[in-house]
């Protein structure tokens, strides 16, 4: 399940729809969430202050946004009307969990002895190593 939250822009600022996807990482910051518009498509966005910037969308008014997500593959939407403390949580949880280091496994040593070239002899790069 992804939350998503439809907003509208006001007049002066286009008026357009915008998914706001309020567990889903905007940047490094988990004070910011992914976003969707029709034009621009995907990009980050402070949740608290688009939220305050728009108003609540109406389903007439996402239904071609909401159709879009899904043929893009958004598949497992759940509609939500505000913003929720664990929305910022979950998205801590995520940053967290992004930042672990990474366990790099040394490269193995190559044998001694002729080296195996996928380049046959007579390829113009055969013999220059």
């Amino acid at each position: 399940m992804t939350p998503v939250i439809f907003r509208k822009w006001s007049k002066s600022e286009g008026g357009g729809i915008i998914a706001l996807f309020p567990t889903e990482l905007g940047t490094d910051d988990p004070y910011t969430s992914n976003s969707y518009e029709h034009v621009g498509q995907h990009g980050s966005a402070d949740p608290v202050g688009l939220i305050q910037r728009t108003t609540a969308a109406k389903p007439a008014e996402y239904a071609d946004l909401l159709a879009e997500l899904e043929s893009i593959g958004y598949d497992d939407l759940k509609i939500y009307q505000k913003l929720q403390s664990s929305f910022l949580e979950e998205r801590r949880k995520k940053l967290a969990a992004f930042n672990q280091p990474v366990e790099v496994k040394p490269a193995k040593k190559k044998a001694k002895g002729k080296s195996k070239s996928r380049r046959g002899s007579d390829s113009k790069l055969g013999g220059i190593r």
